[in-house]
């Protein structure tokens, strides 16, 4: 059987637990056009990845976590203050994720 994440659990996770958030920027981060990750800004109005007006903060915050960098107290603050408004974005992923395995 297949878990069904719910929008309300997502969100749970991603304000509580510092992994999902990091994983949460990062699942958004990748699915920024190589372009808009490259420029650190969002073109393409395709309803995947950050926003235009947090794309340059958010995705600052991939490169950080990527190259191995823990986000301090204040950036973790914020960034969960804006994911927030991904959590259905997010939901989906996981929920896609889900039914490839």
């Amino acid at each position: 059987m297949v878990r069904v994440w719910s929008a309300k659990e997502i969100d749970m996770n991603i304000q509580t637990s510092g992994v999902w958030l990091a994983r949460a920027i990062l699942a958004l981060l990748h699915r920024q056009t190589l372009d808009e990750q490259r420029q650190e800004r969002t073109t393409v109005a395709n309803g995947m990845g950050f926003n235009a007006s947090d794309a340059r903060f958010l995705m600052s915050l991939g490169k950080q976590i990527e190259n191995g960098y823990g986000l301090s107290q204040r950036q973790t603050a914020v960034a969960r203050w804006m994911i927030r408004k991904y959590v259905g974005q997010l939901t989906r992923l996981a929920n896609e994720e889900g039914r490839e395995r």
